[in-house]
Parts: structure tokens; sequence; C-alpha cells
């Protein structure tokens, strides 16, 4: 709601989440039990369609490629994910 509330008339918002699935083999990898997100690919439609009048879902597929467990565990605890 704040998110309609605060966007200009006419204006665009480009939101983006992660599906539940995603980077699983890296959580898998280092042990790491990732929460489910409040708001992602399976339910942020909804959610935005609550408050804009129209809302658009594209999906992309991404793939994130480590060399061994380690650069994998370096990357988690580098953006916070660990």
């Amino acid at each position: 709601g704040e998110l309609a509330r605060v966007l200009r008339p006419g204006g665009r918002l480009v939101a983006t989440g992660n599906g539940l699935g995603h980077l699983a083999e890296l959580w898998e990898l280092i042990g790491f039990d990732y929460p489910e997100s409040p708001f992602g690919l399976e339910n942020g439609a909804r959610q935005l369609g609550a408050h804009f009048a129209a809302v658009a879902t594209r999906e992309v597929a991404t793939r994130a490629v480590f060399g061994d467990r380690a650069a994998a565990a370096a990357y988690a605890l580098r953006h916070g994910l660990a």
C-alpha cells in the first residue's frame, strides 16, 4: 500500500522478487536454511494487485556458478546471506 501511496499518478513501479527455489543449491551446499520471503515470485503479483490496477509478471531464469564450496560460502557471507 505504501508503494502505491508514494508513486506519483501515472508512475510505474518495477519490483523484483525471488522464487522459493532461488539459489536452493547454494543454500544446500553451504548448509543454510534460507527463510521464505514475504514477497516473491509466488505471491508478489497478488500482493501488488491489491494496490495497483495493472500488474504484469515476467519470470527470468538465473544461474550462479561457483568454483567450489569455499567460493559459494564466501559469496553468501559477503552478501549477508549466511
